[in-house]
């Protein structure tokens, strides 16, 4: 009910639409690369309940949102689909975390080893995505050999899975998206020779993941 809204502005969404989009975006990936389609702040007003069901039956392999609560509030409607916290969580709340089976952001050793400690009290197995600072400065490990350490000793953790790792792009322009996907692989280079080999390597969001194909690599983030 438009009156409801008290305003003159709305949005509908045909959810044909965001199927074919999903499905088209599935298309040109192909199949070896996973997608994580973001669905934070309420699906960017479009409505992340709607629309999740609709992204993971068409193409999408896992949901990816910004906050814990947008993580419950997928998960206790949609408690089999992956759903990728993109924020960090403070270990306060990683209960919550375990509770619903959410796939934590982790960005420090302390960090990891509060969750490592908070699984192995419920007897539970937490999956984590570490996240790489290659130029974007809002959060993640710095590529350095402290670093590299630090994820290493996580990667021993117990009761931890690395399930995946990523970075941002600035999409700034093309020498700098290439010195940033230069660094990502310099710390993929640094794990490999420790003999640590994380499944999925994601550094492309909706832009680079049309614009660029060869940084799809294990997986793009579609908005």
């Amino acid at each position: 009910n438009h009156q409801d809204l008290l305003r003159e502005t709305y949005i509908e969404i045909n959810l044909d639409h965001i199927e074919h989009n999903i499905r088209a975006i599935r298309k040109m990936c192909g199949t070896k690369t996973s997608i994580g389609a973001v669905i934070k702040a309420d699906a960017y007003g479009h409505g992340a309940l709607a629309l999740a069901p609709v992204l993971m039956e068409n193409g999408a392999d896992f949901l990816c949102v910004a906050t814990l609560s947008e993580g419950i509030e997928v998960k206790q409607h949609f408690p089999d689909y992956p759903v990728l916290l993109m924020g960090l969580t403070q270990s306060a709340y990683f209960d919550y975390v375990l509770q619903y089976g959410l796939i934590q952001t982790i960005d420090r050793f302390d960090q990891a080893e509060a969750l490592s400690q908070a699984a192995a009290k419920h007897k539970k197995t937490a999956r984590i995505h570490l996240k790489i600072d290659t130029g974007f400065h809002r959060l993640g490990f710095l590529v350095n050999k402290e670093s590299i350490d630090q994820m290493e000793a996580v990667c021993h953790l117990p009761n931890i899975v690395v399930d995946g790792i990523f970075t941002h792009l600035v999409l700034l322009d093309d020498k700098t998206n290439e010195e940033q996907f230069q660094l990502f692989l310099s710390v993929k280079d640094a794990l490999h020779k420790r003999n640590i080999h994380i499944p999925c390597w994601h550094i492309a969001d909706s832009i680079a993941g049309v614009d660029y194909p060869q940084y799809r690599m294990d997986g793009i983030r579609a908005g």
